[in-house]
């Protein structure tokens, strides 16, 4: 800090000043560095020996504070208004005195959404007011007790997402109405949807069991009524509203498959066998007879291998009786007609006319 004094008379012979009440002669450069507030006092004396004017100068010894984002953390999803947290530091241990914070839909704050105002307090926290959905930046400054400002802290994402997740329960790819009758053993699927920040789990319970983890589909076997209750949660953590879903569920059919086609398998065997022994040449040749076998086996096999592999796997069931496992086994048996009766004219042929 300089003082100069000027006099167009005798001119100057000297400069005085006091800092904080302490006298001194100025010689050259003042230096103050001790922190807070100080006041200055000066005046010139001339050669004539006129005092000048006092002037007074009152200044502070400070430096800034800094602020620096601390919660949520950067790009975290919420659902609830947020909780905004900094750390205050200051240089000189000053206590915070005020803040000001601010929110905006870009980093750069050149179109604020909220903002505080100056707000004086020695908080590290501010509530912000509820916000819809969608991406946010948001910055802080603070005051020190001595009224000093920091520069605005570098901006941190936030992701706000308060809307909760749909949730429906499925069957064969539609939705379940309340009320509907199941056949035991079929399927279940809960699906969820969620536009923002996507579906975390689906949780469900079933007849007042506790809340369980959906991990794939499921199965309600036991006859009667059952009442699911199912809802899903979200990454930002919102919990969509419960669906309650009352079904009633028929007792397990007797899948017939297996047995029909055992049936229909014996009788084609039967069949062919009838066929071949009323038309058989005593003369024949054995391959003859061989080949004659290989025509009534198609039919036989293909329908002990349709009972076996529904038996086994629950594909192809009978009911529904105008399902894919009934009509399957019909033309399965159609095709062991045709075979039988195509081996039965191939038998016939050479053979003496008359024999039965």
């Amino acid at each position: 800090m300089n003082l100069t004094a000027s006099d167009t008379g005798s001119g100057i012979s000297s400069i005085f000043f006091t800092i904080d009440g302490a006298p001194g002669t100025y010689t050259n450069e003042l230096t103050m560095t001790a922190h807070g507030p100080h006041t200055l006092v000066y005046w010139a004396v001339d050669n004539a020996g006129n005092v000048g004017i006092l002037t007074r100068s009152d200044f502070l010894v400070n430096r800034a504070p800094q602020a620096t984002n601390r919660n949520p953390s950067a790009s975290a999803w919420l659902s609830t208004p947020p909780e905004l947290e900094w750390n205050f530091t200051d240089p000189d241990a000053d206590s915070g005195g005020g803040l000001e914070v601010q929110i905006a839909t870009e980093p750069s704050f050149a179109g604020v959404a909220v903002e505080s105002g100056t707000v004086g307090s020695t908080a590290t926290g501010w509530q912000a007011p509820a916000l819809s959905d969608g991406d946010y930046y948001w910055r802080v400054r603070v005051r020190d007790a001595l009224g000093v400002w920091s520069a605005w802290s570098p901006p941190t994402r936030l992701r706000v997402d308060a809307t909760a997740p749909e949730v429906n329960a499925l069957h064969d790819g539609s939705a379940i109405p309340s009320g509907s009758i199941l056949l035991g053993g079929n399927a279940i699927v809960l699906n969820a949807t969620d536009a923002r920040s996507g579906v975390d789990h689906i949780e469900y319970s079933l007849d007042g069991s506790p809340w369980k983890t959906y991990s794939g589909p499921f199965t309600l076997d036991g006859p009667g009524r059952h009442v699911l209750v199912f809802r899903a949660i979200d990454v930002a953590g919102n919990v969509g509203a419960p669906h309650v879903l009352a079904v009633s569920v028929a007792a397990n059919s007797v899948n017939w498959t297996p047995i029909i086609a055992v049936i229909v398998a014996i009788l084609l065997a039967c069949a062919g066998a009838i066929v071949f022994y009323r038309r058989r040449d005593p003369n024949a040749k054995p391959s003859k007879k061989v080949s004659w076998v290989l025509f009534a086996l198609p039919g036989t096999g293909f329908e002990l291998v349709i009972g076996v592999a529904s038996f086994v796997t629950g594909e192809l069931a009978t009911p529904p009786w105008l399902g894919a496992g009934l009509l399957t086994i019909l033309a399965v048996a159609v095709i062991g007609v045709a075979s039988i009766a195509l081996g039965a004219k191939t038998s016939s042929v050479g053979s003496p006319r008359g024999e039965g």
